[in-house]
């Protein structure tokens, strides 16, 4: 990863696998073992602005994820594929709901897709999702 900024510079797999020991349940965001991020949106945005990779794809992740509803319960399925998507026209997708959160903080946990929902950590055969 080039020039990653100093909380991706901690992230590694391990660390992520650490966490999940202590708490793991799929498909479900772990409520006391994540790596702490970024403590807002804002500084996600700089840390990308700044050339992290990671942060920037996380950033544009939540910039091309449309979603219509304002209280959304699950992420969209869907992805805006305009080659001329223009990062300034955000309404309307995850990146404009995580704007106006009063507590924007950034974590993540990892997840593993081929699992039903609750199963553990010692069911996974592989972890192949970071939830952020």
């Amino acid at each position: 990863m080039s020039n990653p900024c100093s909380r991706c510079a901690k992230l590694s797999i391990e660390s992520l696998l650490d966490l999940a020991r202590i708490d793991f349940t799929a498909h479900t965001f772990s409520k006391e073992a994540f790596f702490k991020h970024h403590k807002s949106f804002d500084d996600l945005e700089d840390a990308a602005r700044e050339g992290c990779d990671l942060c920037r794809l996380v950033l544009e992740s939540f910039q091309r994820a449309p979603c219509p509803d304002e209280d959304p319960w699950e992420w969209p399925d869907e992805w805006i594929e305009d080659t001329e998507f223009r990062p300034e026209d955000r309404s309307g997708t995850m990146y404009s709901i995580a704007k106006g959160l009063q507590v924007s903080d950034i974590k993540l946990c990892l997840n593993a897709t081929h699992l039903y929902s609750g199963q553990g950590f010692e069911d996974a055969q592989v972890f192949d999702e970071i939830l952020v």
